[in-house]
């Protein structure tokens, strides 16, 4: 259900309420879903470089075409992810560059864009990429990866 409503799932194992750390913990997460801003009715379209196209997107939310995402609800701890391909050379590029705009409808009945560009250069060994590599943000999307093929399995 969370996944096509751009919803959260939260497990507290074993859960007792009578066990006051495991309370507040139930406390802190409800607290922060009540509280965080939302946006409405959104819509994020993904763009990338000539020459690189995206292979799979993953995150909670409806694939309404090649590069464009539909969002019942948005929020800032909403994560996405996607996997990349290459599909020509880019010998002759410096970097490459990425781009998300999100228009979506504020908690005020604003409408509104977000657009995030990054453009990254691109290295010729493998080492200068494992350094700069951002581990959370691999962990996130091998969870992500890891949720799909438990849902398909």
């Amino acid at each position: 259900m969370s996944k096509f409503s751009a919803g959260s799932v939260y497990q507290i194992p074993m859960f007792r309420a009578n066990r006051s750390w495991q309370a507040a913990a139930l406390v802190r997460l409800f607290t922060r879903y009540l509280t965080r801003k939302i946006g409405f009715e959104a819509v994020m379209r993904v763009r990338c470089t000539r020459g690189i196209s995206i292979h799979t997107f993953h995150g909670n939310f409806f694939v309404r075409s090649t590069d464009l995402l539909s969002l019942p609800n948005v929020s800032p701890d909403a994560g996405f992810g996607m996997q990349l391909s290459i599909e020509e050379s880019l010998a002759d590029l410096q970097q490459v560059c990425f781009q998300a705009a999100l228009l979506y409808t504020s908690s005020k009945g604003e409408r509104r864009i977000r657009v995030h560009t990054l453009a990254l250069p691109l290295a010729s060994n493998l080492p200068d990429v494992l350094h700069a590599a951002d581990q959370a943000c691999i962990i996130g999307l091998l969870a992500k990866m890891g949720a799909y093929l438990f849902q398909i399995y």
